[in-house]
């Protein structure tokens, strides 16, 4: 054993604290707390770095710092603090109903049935400290003034005023109550139609109509839908790289085929390995110019490519210098 070794031991034997990267003593300044009792707490055994493990008077096994138990901070697991019951307390238009559990804050939420029928989740604290007072429906009513916020009604008469600002009364344009006052509720499947559709939307030419539910098709991740898409992003949206050759050209779509029912039921189920194919290239997508062809028919009907040199191409971009006005 070298010098060094045999001077490292001598003074751990003698009691003395031993260099860095010897063994470490047992630390002797702890106070002993193992068996003492503080509150409802009484000290186990120690659990490490100033925590004592303790069992608290109810039967759970908790852990604490010896700080925290000497000064009375800590005296029990936290069955000391007993839940507030908030049933049938109200707080505005909030009636609390039941427990609902703790939240992820540890924090307790209760069931409240709202003065509009509406059933809402609340935290305890928030109902105290009156933060939360309906389930929303006062905010609404306190922000429109007329509480229809949201409804059939307020809906239409939004959707009116964004697609046809031009064409509204002074009246239903600058206030809702206006315009509920005159339509009246909206019936159950309805819809806002004028009766006169070159007319104004205003009193005595609008009316609540039936509309048909909407269906759906089931077909929207088939082979059909996507080249239905596809006919209507290249021909009539301007931001397809595309564009320029259909929509830009003037090819349109029939009317009819701007749903896809329709067009499913002129063209049928896509073959395989065909595609849509316009019969005459200069025509529109309608059922009497579109069939499904193949990739060799495809080829067969498309549009010769313009020919042009990269000479003649880079002499028609160049520009041609102005003459100098030279006086001579």
């Amino acid at each position: 054993m070298s010098e060094n070794g045999c001077e490292r031991q001598a003074l751990v034997a003698q009691g003395a604290p031993p260099r860095a990267g010897g063994t470490r003593a047992p630390r002797s300044d702890l106070i002993k707390l193992v068996g003492e009792r503080f509150g409802h707490l009484t000290v186990i055994d120690y659990a490490g770095h100033s925590y004592w493990r303790c069992l608290c008077d109810c039967g759970q096994c908790t852990v604490a710092v010896g700080h925290d138990l000497r000064r009375g901070l800590q005296k029990g697991c936290g069955c000391l603090r007993q839940r507030i019951d908030l049933t049938p307390k109200r707080f505005g238009r909030l009636r609390a109903v039941a427990y609902a559990g703790n939240d992820a804050n540890r924090a307790s939420t209760w069931l409240c049935l709202c003065d509009c029928g509406e059933r809402v989740i609340v935290s305890g604290r928030s109902l105290r400290r009156g933060d939360t007072r309906s389930c929303g429906c006062f905010h609404l009513e306190r922000i429109t003034k007329h509480g229809k916020a949201g409804t059939r009604e307020y809906k239409a008469w939004a959707g009116m005023k964004h697609c046809h600002p031009n064409s509204v009364c002074d009246a239903w344009r600058l206030s809702f109550a206006n315009f509920f006052g005159d339509m009246g509720p909206c019936p159950e499947n309805c819809a806002l139609r004028r009766i006169d559709p070159n007319g104004k939307f205003e009193r005595g030419n609008c009316a609540w109509v039936p509309v048909a539910k909407r269906t759906r098709h089931g077909m929207t991740k088939t082979r059909e839908y996507r080249i239905w898409a596809g006919m209507k992003y290249r021909c009539l949206n301007t931001s397809s790289q595309r564009y320029d050759d259909y929509g830009g050209r003037g090819i349109g779509i029939c009317p009819d085929w701007h749903e896809f029912v329709n067009f499913f039921a002129d063209m049928g189920p896509c073959p395989e390995g065909c595609s849509l194919e316009r019969k005459d290239n200069n025509g529109d997508y309608e059922p009497g110019n579109c069939c499904w062809a193949d990739a060799k028919q495809q080829r067969r009907n498309q549009r010769p490519p313009r020919r042009t040199s990269g000479l003649n191409r880079r002499r028609r971009e160049q520009v041609e210098p102005p003459p100098l006005d030279i006086p001579f």
